[in-house]
């Protein structure tokens, strides 16, 4: 007897979140070895760990005996890379918290509008511009339409919409006082969707985005 639609998508969400953590444990503890002597991953070393994360991720496929539906797949394939972007987001961060300490005598500037999608140029005398014609309000609002339209549980979709507004809320205030609270709801609301493989398929360019734009 084959196995019911809702006790699949359950078990399917079990890996995925298992997968989720497996991945960004590993990104961390690569990053704090890294630190620990005093130094940032470049991109070379960057590349190899997202090697390790797809490995990682698909795992599963190495004589694994759960064989995921459709959705699941799709929303497998977006993983990784999603992580990843998180990690290069936080190393991107600390690599301008670095800049900044630079001496008086060097000085530049860079000014970062929307996404930042792609790599970051540093140093003496280089101006770099990066632009998006999408605001946080327009990201959150297009997550949220995928919400209302989707099959989350009540519960769920009350949640995940509370915590989406209340960024939109934070983004009127102060930056320098709101930027972590933004980050960690959208965490929560990263998490929340992670456990459900269609939903999440179509809502993780929009969260990388935001979390872009968030440095998280």
């Amino acid at each position: 007897m084959g196995r019911s639609g809702a006790r699949s998508r359950a078990i399917d969400n079990e890996h995925v979140t298992m997968l989720r953590e497996l991945a960004e444990f590993y990104g961390q503890a690569q990053l704090e070895s890294f630190i620990a002597e005093e130094m940032l991953p470049n991109l070379a070393d960057m590349a190899e760990i997202k090697a390790e994360m797809e490995r990682i991720v698909n795992h599963r496929q190495d004589g694994s005996s759960w064989s995921p539906g459709p959705a699941t797949n799709a929303s497998l394939t977006y993983l990784a890379q999603s992580v990843f972007i998180g990690l290069a987001n936080q190393v991107r961060q600390m690599e301008l918290e670095k800049t900044f300490h630079k001496p008086a005598s060097e000085p530049y500037s860079l000014t970062v509008q929307g996404d930042v999608i792609g790599g970051i140029q540093q140093g003496a005398g280089n101006t770099q511009y990066i632009q998006t014609g999408q605001s946080v309000e327009a990201l959150t609002n297009k997550l949220i339409e995928v919400i209302q339209k989707s099959a989350l549980q009540p519960l769920v979709k009350k949640e995940v919409i509370g915590n989406l507004y209340q960024i939109q809320h934070l983004e009127t205030l102060d930056e320098s006082t709101t930027i972590q609270e933004k980050r960690e709801r959208l965490l929560t609301v990263d998490k929340l969707l992670s456990t459900t493989a269609d939903v999440y398929t179509l809502a993780v360019p929009t969260i990388a985005a935001l979390r872009v734009m968030f440095g998280a």
